[in-house]
């Protein structure tokens, strides 16, 4: 599918960048709750902005996400690698916290239909990014967080302490 821009729209060079395979820092702009074409299943798409280890721009990306139980592997490695979930501990989803969040990703290049275009090959947990260079790029920038965050949820009830 080929993103249209508008006759009046904004146009901006960092949008066109072309993105190559290799490892990426990625921040979320923004989520879509969509269904999949095929099936009618739930699905959200992401917008990602990708940086190299200067931070510079390095092109933007599109992933979809299916909500379903055999896709679980891959909610739960994006949700890894922007610091809001650890190994072995469960969480609710919350998409709105998703927006501004910075993780790390490997970009591949797909050749769907005769056309080359690149996709999501997985996301990588923190722990395992080897890229020192990525990681103290993220740290400098103030992207790192070692410790998963959520909203906190309301209560009614008072904290005694």
């Amino acid at each position: 599918m080929t993103e249209t821009i508008q006759y009046d729209g904004f146009i901006n060079e960092e949008d066109a960048v072309p993105v190559s395979a290799g490892r990426y820092i990625f921040k979320v702009e923004r989520y879509e709750k969509t269904i999949t074409k095929s099936s009618g299943l739930p699905m959200v798409g992401l917008h990602l902005r990708l940086f190299n280890s200067n931070l510079d721009p390095a092109g933007k990306i599109y992933d979809n996400l299916v909500l379903t139980k055999s896709a679980q592997w891959k909610l739960c490695a994006f949700y890894r690698t922007i610091g809001m979930k650890k190994h072995g501990q469960p969480i609710q989803m919350n998409w709105p916290m998703t927006v501004g969040k910075f993780g790390f990703c490997d970009v591949m290049i797909e050749e769907y239909e005769g056309k080359k275009r690149p996709k999501i090959a997985q996301y990588v947990d923190r722990e395992d990014v080897d890229d020192l260079e990525l990681v103290e790029a993220m740290k400098k920038a103030g992207f790192w967080s070692s410790s998963p965050k959520q909203e906190p949820a309301e209560t009614s009830e008072e904290i005694p302490f």
